[in-house]
């Protein structure tokens, strides 16, 4: 079960983005440890540093949003990630026009469309009262190929 989950944003911004406020919270209220880690443009932060952060800070989640111009990063990203042992979910534009894309760059679970509507089944499966192969809207492996669920 995961209790530490860390959010990066690793596309360069100005300002904080209040949609990842929005899921830090909803996390919280499910009872996970949350942080954010952003890019601004005032400190850029590299996928080694990023995935180091997230090791020394003991987070087991990584939730990535991602958009197809930061794709190459994102997957550098992803494969530290996974050197580290920490499972990598991702949503966004890119992962929902592109999902087995992502699972085969390292991502173990791609939200497909809305994060919000799926968050609440990822937690129930990560406190083990749901299993993957129920929860719409996402792409994973398992021990039989890469699996797609519906999307009710």
């Amino acid at each position: 079960m995961h209790q530490k989950v860390i959010i990066i944003y690793p596309t360069p911004i100005t300002e904080a983005y209040i949609h990842l406020g929005i899921i830090g919270q909803m996390l919280k209220n499910k009872g996970f440890e949350v942080e954010i880690l952003e890019n601004t443009f005032k400190r850029i932060y590299t996928p080694i540093e990023m995935a180091t952060y997230a090791k020394m800070k003991g987070y087991t989640l990584a939730l990535i949003p991602m958009m197809t111009i930061d794709v190459l990063m994102i997957y550098e990203l992803f494969r530290r990630l996974k050197k580290e042992k920490i499972e990598v979910l991702t949503a966004g534009p890119h992962p929902t026009d592109c999902p087995e894309e992502c699972i085969e760059n390292g991502a173990d679970i791609v939200v497909r469309n809305e994060l919000e509507g799926t968050l609440s089944e990822l937690c129930d499966y990560w406190k083990g009262k749901k299993e993957l192969k129920d929860i719409s809207g996402i792409t994973y492996r398992d021990k039989n190929g890469i699996k797609f669920t519906d999307r009710l």
